[in-house]
């Protein structure tokens, strides 16, 4: 199973490769996936009856 910091990582590599880090201003992109993630989990325990899939569609749209 992956964990949140694993996850982070991920997602922050993928900001990195997808070319975002100079919209960001240079900040880790690590702790910018981060920030995403506990807004993304935020809104899955505000909104149980969304599914899975929704919330992830709609951090990843604003991720990228």
């Amino acid at each position: 199973m992956i964990d949140f910091d694993q996850l982070a990582e991920c997602l922050g590599k993928l900001l990195e490769n997808y070319g975002t880090a100079e919209y960001y201003g240079g900040a880790n992109l690590t702790e910018v996936a981060e920030l995403y993630l506990s807004g993304l989990l935020s809104g899955v325990l505000k909104h149980p009856d969304r599914s899975g899939e929704d919330a992830a569609q709609l951090i990843l749209s604003q991720l990228l």
